[in-house]
């Protein structure tokens, strides 16, 4: 008898699970299914840029937790930042969309976001990079710049950009080219570039050399000044004798 009551508690208890199973299973499709998605932004994004994480969604939106659709994109699409979903009583879910900040365009092509990641410039609205510095990067680029590049350009004083177009060859030869002087560029490396005292000196060194009598003459001939010496300053030209200046 009691054997009895036992296998009568479990088959109520199973029913009860079973029950509870479906029920809630019901419920979730109710309160969580959804039929269509919209993407949201803040206006930094491209129209590109969403119509190809749309794409990317459009199979697959609906047998997804909230979790797997952020992550999704995020593998998918690693310039965005952060992503909320929501979904409204009309079975619509809205995604916000939340990029890095874009920080430099690289070689014209990329954008170097503050993740340190380098992607598509087409990713971004026109409106957001094309205010951007481009940088010009002579080493491999595959899905970021090298780690010491980015730490230096993240902390560069931004006001160098005024008077200078910047080339990165590598963390000991980047080259500063005067925009205003085409004829006239500055060699430094990576502890150099944050010294604005001696870039600044090079101005007038520079104002110097753009009055000489050899600078008039020979147009094609470009001037350097390589700062990466300590206390003093070395100007040159191709096939030309330096002169140093003490600083």
């Amino acid at each position: 008898m009691r054997k009895i009551k036992l296998i009568a508690r479990l088959i109520l208890l199973c029913t009860v699970c079973i029950i509870v199973v479906y029920t809630s299973n019901n419920l979730y499709q109710t309160l969580f299914n959804v039929d269509k998605f919209e993407i949201c932004h803040n206006g930094h994004i491209s129209i590109t840029s969403c119509e190809m994480i749309s794409t990317t969604l459009a199979d697959t939106f609906q047998s997804l937790s909230f979790h797997g659709i952020s992550q999704k994109i995020k593998n998918s699409f690693p310039f965005i930042k952060n992503i909320s979903c929501a979904q409204l009583p009309t079975k619509e879910l809205i995604i916000t969309l939340e990029p890095y900040e874009p920080l430099y365009v690289i070689n014209n092509d990329l954008i170097l976001i503050e993740s340190g990641n380098i992607v598509s410039k087409n990713m971004y609205d026109e409106i957001v990079y094309k205010e951007l510095v481009n940088i010009t990067y002579e080493q491999p680029l595959h899905t970021s710049v090298n780690k010491s590049c980015f730490t230096c350009l993240n902390s560069l004083n931004r006001s160098i950009f005024d008077a200078y177009d910047l080339t990165w060859t590598d963390d000991n030869e980047i080259l500063l080219i005067d925009k205003k002087h085409r004829r006239f560029a500055i060699y430094t490396d990576m502890h150099s570039l944050e010294d604005l005292q001696k870039i600044n000196h090079c101005s007038s060194l520079k104002t110097k050399i753009t009055e000489t009598k050899e600078f008039s003459l020979e147009k094609r001939k470009i001037w350097f000044a390589d700062i990466r010496f300590d206390n003093q300053i070395v100007i040159f030209s191709r096939g030309g004798r330096g002169h140093g200046y003490a600083t």
